[in-house]
């Protein structure tokens, strides 16, 4: 009996760090996932130690979003996340991922499980723009960036929205400047999980803004 109850907590325990992410989490369930925040970021941009913020700082500012920081093989990762409201049982609104070395498409699997439903889903559009797809990527001169658009309801009650992955993408340390240029083997350093509004994601498919490519995650 001791050896059963032993074997399913070591499967508990595999199990706890591979959950789904996406935006149907809360601030309970991304602490979970990727421990406390350390830092708020309020409207003003001031920068709020978890400590301080906790004992007085939420009295005087609204927060704009929570930082974090963790490790995946050996690589450090910021994670920013924003939320529909203060509270823990608030929905993420996005996320945006730093990593200190740039990591390959094909490897984002290992490092990323929790996200392999977005990402490997059967209504998960890949696809390049010559334009920042979303609003939160922070690099702004990459001629060519990639997406993935899954086309599901991403949290309760936002039926009128998509997911979109954005991917600041570089072939070794320069820019991608050529669609054509994406493939498993192009690096990742940054990247961003926002809703999109469902009328706007269609309407730059319609307009090629968005063209379709291979999904070079599965």
């Amino acid at each position: 009996m001791k050896k059963i109850i032993i074997l399913c907590m070591l499967m508990m325990m595999a199990n706890a760090g591979v959950s789904q992410a996406a935006l149907n989490d809360t601030r309970e369930t991304i602490a979970r996932e990727y421990g406390e925040y350390r830092i708020v970021i309020d409207r003003d941009d001031q920068r709020w130690a978890k400590a301080e913020w906790e004992s007085k700082g939420w009295r005087y500012a609204k927060a704009a979003s929570y930082w974090h920081m963790f490790w995946r093989q050996g690589n450090a990762v910021q994670m920013t996340v924003a939320y529909d409201a203060d509270k823990p049982g608030s929905f993420v609104r996005a996320q945006r991922y730093i990593m200190e070395t740039p990591i390959k498409i094909k490897d984002f699997r290992t490092y990323f499980p929790e996200l392999e439903p977005l990402i490997a889903s059967p209504k998960a559009l890949s696809f390049t723009s010559e334009k920042k797809p979303g609003r939160h990527l922070t690099e702004a001169k990459s001629p060519v960036t990639m997406g993935v658009l899954v086309k599901e309801t991403p949290s309760p009650g936002k039926h009128g929205w998509y997911t979109l992955l954005s991917f600041a993408v570089y072939y070794e340390g320069r820019y991608v400047t050529k669609p054509a240029m994406i493939d498993g083997d192009i690096s990742i350093k940054e990247f961003t999980i926002e809703r999109v509004a469902r009328s706007d994601a269609e309407a730059k498919e319609e307009k090629g803004e968005w063209n379709e490519i291979p999904n070079y995650f599965k």
